[in-house]
Order: structure tokens, then sequence, then C-alpha cells
């Protein structure tokens, strides 16, 4: 098996080269990316690889040793990273920002579909799955490490991809020596393209419902405006208080 059946894919390529990917990249001129993009993708990814994870867990075993470096560091509780990192994330948005981050169990359409194969998979087409992914992540790893802490003005630590920096050797090795049947790796090719077209799907997707940055602008001076009646209420209330006990107290009989 060569690890260019994921490498060398065209879907890979076109999964890179969606609309949403490029903007991450810095690639898309003078159309930038904003911090939301990267919290609404990895609460994508969240529901992903806790899927993965889960079902990793159920199949796991003596006999399918592919799937147990997956199991181990650095792979390991992909999700927890995204969690902490998201945590981190939000803890950098402003107040009008913060209203325009989705809940964390609203899932893409895609990523549905991705989870509804995962929960049914069989430990080849896991194997695939994780290997998509996780290949991703680590060549990805440096190059997106550098992107976002652009994007959140290097105050961002980050979980997710420094802990596979400089894994995309070790990974490809593994998938490369892993030992399947014929009928297994035809499987494992096909799974592998399932699944990269359903992250194109989820990357349109994501597109599609993007939050653009004029609505958080928007949602900026909503937000200023309404502080800004909230003081002049609060300002009213106290001076109508302080009129009513100032006529009270002239009012009262002496």
């Amino acid at each position: 098996m060569s690890r260019l059946i994921i490498q060398e894919n065209l879907k890979r390529r076109l999964a890179e080269n969606t609309d949403f990917m490029l903007r991450l990249r810095f690639e898309k001129a003078d159309d930038l990316p904003i911090k939301m993009d990267c919290i609404h993708l990895f609460i994508q990814y969240v529901a992903l690889y806790q899927a993965m994870e889960f079902r990793l867990n159920q199949l796991i075993n003596g006999d399918t040793l592919y799937l147990g470096l997956f199991n181990k560091e650095p792979w390991v509780d992909r999700s927890e990273h995204l969690k902490n990192d998201l945590r981190e994330m939000k803890t950098s948005l402003s107040d009008p920002e913060k209203l325009s981050v989705i809940k964390d169990d609203m899932i893409c359409p895609a990523v549905k579909q991705m989870m509804a194969k995962i929960a049914v998979a069989d430990p080849v087409s896991l194997f695939a799955y994780f290997s998509v992914r996780c290949f991703s992540d680590a060549v990805n790893a440096q190059t997106f490490n550098t992107y976002m802490q652009r994007i959140f003005n290097n105050r961002f630590k980050g979980e997710f991809y420094n802990s596979v920096l400089n894994q995309t050797d070790p990974l490809s090795t593994f998938i490369n020596q892993s030992v399947l049947t014929a009928s297994e790796e035809t499987q494992f090719v096909d799974a592998v393209e399932d699944f990269l077209q359903l992250h194109i799907e989820l990357l349109d997707q994501m597109e599609e419902g993007r939050v653009l940055p004029e609505k958080i602008t928007s949602q900026h001076s909503n937000y200023n405006s309404g502080c800004r009646y909230a003081m002049f209420a609060l300002s009213a209330i106290g001076l109508a208080a302080a009129v009513g006990t100032a006529y009270s107290s002239f009012a009262a009989p002496k």
C-alpha cells in the first residue's frame, strides 16, 4: 500500500482547493479568514473525531493491528485536543463575535453522513477514515499552526496541530507497512475516496453557512447600541428615582 493513495488523491487536492480552505490559507487575496472559520470547523472536527474514537474502542483487538497506532500517542484522543483548542479560541472572542458562534451540537450534513458511516464501519474502513484524517492533520500541522497564529493574533497556543508536528513520515511508514489482503486494499481505497468526497462536501457546506465579517460588524454596532441604550435606561431610571425621592421629601407633611 502506498501513501500516494491519500497524498496524491485528486479529491484530497480538491478539498484543499475549496474556497473555505483557500481562505484559511490566506490565498484569497483580501478575502481573509476570521476566528469563526476556525471555531466552526473545529466544532465539526470534534464530532467527527469523537465518532471515530468511539468506533475504534469498539473494534480494536489483537486481530486489527493496523488500528493500534490510532490508540497511541500522538493519535489517541484527538477530540480532547480539539475541545481544548476550542475553549482557547472562544476566550479570545469579543462580545459581538460571541454572538456569531454556533452551538457545539450544530453539525453539518456531511459530518452527519460521515458519522453514520463510522458507526457501522468495519476495521478496514475505519483504518481508511483514520488514515485520511490523521494524514491530513500531520501534513498540514506546521502550516495551519502558523495560519491560526495569524488569525488569533499570535495569542493561540493550540494542541491539535502542535501535537502531530513532524509525524507525516512515521504515519506514512505505518500506513505503507500495514498488511492488507487484495480485497481489503480495494476496500481501503474505496473508503478513502468516499471519505474525501464527504470532506469536500463538508467544506462546501462550511463556505455556504459561513459567518461574514460584515455580519459581525453589524452585531458589534447593535451590541454597542444596546449597551448605550441600557446605560441610558439605567441613567433614566436613576434620575426618575432621584426626582421621586426629592418630590416625596418636598411633598411630605412637616
